[in-house]
C-alpha cells in the first residue's frame, strides 16, 4: 500500500467512529417508525390486504436498509480498526441478522398467495415483528454501547470513572486520549515542538508517561509532583491537577491569540502616534479602565476619584473568582515607608546599573554595524543597511521598564525559571549550529587549585665559606656554582 493510500485509509477510517454512531441512530429511528407505526397498523387489518402493503413496503425499504447496515457495518469496522476497541464491532451484527434471519422471512412472504388463511398471514406478520423487534435491539444496543464506549469523557459520571480506573487498565486510555489532545493543542498555539503523542492500547502507556513528563519538564510545569515524580497520575488528585492545569493553559493561549490578533487588526498609524506622546501611568490607567468596563471618564474627575472606582470594581469582580485564581503574591506582607525608601534606594542603584549595562551593549551594537559598511562589496548597501537596521533600533531603549510597582503585581509563578537549554527557550534562538555535536573533549586543565610552581631557571645561590674565593673577583662563587651543577 502506498503512502497516499494509507493516508487516504487512516483519513476514512478516523471518520468510522462518527459513522457508526449516527447510522445506529438512524437505524434506531428507522425500527421504531417500523414497529410502532407501519406493523401496528398491518396488524389491525386484514390479512391478505396486510401481506401485500407489507411486501412492497419490503421492496421499497430493502435498499435502503441494507445500505444503513452497510455503512453500520463498515464504519464499525475502521472505528475498531482506528481505536482497537472490541466494542464497536457491534456495528457490524446487523449484516449477518438481516442475512440469516430478516431474509427468509421475507422470501416466505413473497410465496405466500393472496388466498392463504388469515391466520398464516398474521402469523407472519407476527414473525416479522419479532424479527424487526431484534433489528430494533440491535440498533438500540449498538447506538447505546457507541455513545458509551466512545473513549470520550461526556459527562461527570464518566470522569469520575475515568479518574479512579487503574492506570495500566482500559479505563485510563480516554483520560491519556484527553490529555494528548491537550498537548497537541497548545503545541499548535506556540509550536514548542514537544507534545504527548495519541495512544490506542494500554501498552502504550509507559511510553506516554515518559511523553508526558518531558513536555510538562519543557512547557515549564510548576507541579514537580507531575514533572519528576515516577508516581505521577497514579492518583486521582494528581489526574484532576493536570487536567486543570492543561486546561487553564488552553484558555490562557486562546486568550492571548485573540488579544494579539485584536491588536494586529485594530492598531493603525493615527493610534500609535497618540500613543507616542501618552506617558506609562497614563497609558496603564487607560488600559485598566477598558478592561473593566468603565466608560470614558469626565475631564473634570481626578486621579484619587478614578482609583477608588477601580478598587471597588476590582474588589466585587474577585469576589467571584476563587481564592487561588490571580495566584500568590511575592510579597506577603505590609511594608513601612522606611522600608520602602529602602526599596526605592535599591531600585535606584540597580536601575544605574542596568542602564550602564544596557549602553555598553547598544554601544556595541552599533560599533558592530558600522563596522559592516567598512567593508568595500557593502559600500552600495549603505543606506539600506542603515534603515534597516535603525527601523529595529528606535525601539531599543538604554533605560530598564522595571519599576517598583512590579514588585506588588510580582506572583510566585516568577520563581519558576525556564531552563535555557528548554525547548521552549531555545524556540527563538535554534539556527543550523545547533544541529552540530560537539563531541566529548580531553580534559585540558587550567584550575587554579591544581597549578604547581615552576621549576627553578637557576638554582638559589649560596654564600661562601672561604674568603679565598672572594679574592680571586668571586672566583669562589663560581666554583661553588660550578659543584652544585
Amino acid at each position: 500500500m502506498s503512502l497516499v493510500q494509507r493516508s487516504l485509509f487512516d483519513k476514512i477510517a478516523a471518520e468510522g467512529v462518527h459513522l457508526a454512531i449516527w447510522s445506529s441512530v438512524m437505524s434506531v429511528g428507522g425500527g421504531l417508525g417500523e414497529i410502532f407505526v407501519n406493523h401496528d397498523a398491518r396488524m389491525n387489518i386484514a390479512g391478505d390486504h396486510a401481506i401485500v402493503q407489507l411486501i412492497e413496503a419490503h421492496k421499497r425499504s430493502k435498499v435502503l436498509t441494507n445500505l444503513m447496515l452497510l455503512v453500520s457495518g463498515v464504519s464499525g469496522a475502521l472505528a475498531y480498526q482506528q481505536t482497537k476497541d472490541k466494542y464497536w464491532l457491534i456495528g457490524s451484527a446487523g449484516l449477518p441478522y438481516c442475512a440469516l434471519v430478516e431474509n427468509p422471512v421475507a422470501e416466505q412472504l413473497k410465496f405466500l398467495t393472496l388466498d392463504a388463511k388469515s391466520e398464516k398471514a398474521k402469523s407472519l406478520l407476527n414473525s416479522w415483528g419479532t424479527i424487526q423487534l431484534g433489528k430494533l435491539a440491535l440498533a438500540v444496543g449498538g447506538a447505546t454501547v457507541f455513545y458509551c464506549y466512545t473513549g470520550q469523557i461526556n459527562n461527570e459520571t464518566k470522569l469520575e470513572e475515568v479518574l479512579k480506573s487503574d492506570l495500566k487498565s482500559e479505563g485510563f486510555l480516554p483520560y491519556a486520549k484527553l490529555i494528548a489532545w491537550l498537548t497537541q493543542e497548545l503545541n499548535g498555539f506556540y509550536s514548542i515542538g514537544e507534545f504527548v503523542q495519541d495512544i490506542n492500547s494500554i501498552n502504550d502507556i509507559s511510553n506516554f508517561l515518559l511523553e508526558l513528563g518531558g513536555f510538562l519538564r519543557d512547557y515549564g510545569c510548576p507541579y514537580q509532583n507531575l514533572v519528576n515524580s515516577e508516581n505521577r497520575l497514579n492518583d486521582r488528585i494528581s489526574r484532576l491537577q493536570l487536567l486543570d492545569f492543561l486546561c487553564t493553559e488552553i484558555q490562557a493561549a486562546k486568550m492571548n491569540k485573540c488579544l494579539k490578533r485584536d491588536i494586529i487588526t485594530n492598531g493603525t498609524d493615527d493610534t500609535t502616534n497618540k500613543k507616542q506622546y501618552e506617558s506609562n501611568e497614563a497609558r496603564d490607567l487607560k488600559a485598566l479602565l477598558v478592561a473593566l468596563g468603565f466608560p470614558r471618564p469626565p475631564d473634570g474627575i481626578t486621579a484619587e476619584q478614578i482609583c477608588t472606582k477601580v478598587y471597588g470594581k476590582v474588589s466585587e469582580l474577585l469576589k467571584t473568582l476563587s481564592p487561588n485564581y490571580l495566584g500568590r503574591p511575592l510579597l506577603k506582607i505590609n511594608m513601612s515607608e522606611k522600608q520602602w525608601s529602602q526599596i526605592h534606594k535599591i531600585n535606584k542603584i540597580l536601575y544605574d546599573d542596568y542602564k550602564t549595562r544596557r549602553e555598553l551593549l547598544l554601544k556595541r551594537l552599533d560599533v558592530t554595524i558600522q563596522s559592516f559598511k567598512w567593508a568595500d562589496r557593502l559600500k552600495d548597501k549603505t543606506d539600506e543597511i542603515s534603515n534597516a537596521f535603525m527601523s529595529k533600533r528606535k525601539a531599543l531603549t538604554a533605560e530598564p521598564n522595571v519599576r517598583i510597582e512590579d514588585i506588588l503585581a510580582a506572583r510566585e509563578d516568577l520563581c519558576h525559571m525556564e531552563k535555557t537549554c528548554g525547548t521552549k527557550e531555545i524556540a527563538s534562538t535554534r539556527s543550523k549550529l545547533h544541529k552540530i555535536l560537539i563531541p566529548k573533549v580531553p580534559d585540558r586543565g587550567g584550575r587554579t587549585t591544581e597549578l604547581q610552581a615552576p621549576p627553578p631557571e637557576m638554582p638559589s645561590y649560596q654564600r661562601g665559606g672561604s674568603a679565598g674565593g672572594a679574592r680571586r673577583g668571586g672566583g669562589g662563587q663560581q666554583h661553588q656554582y660550578q659543584e652544585q651543577r
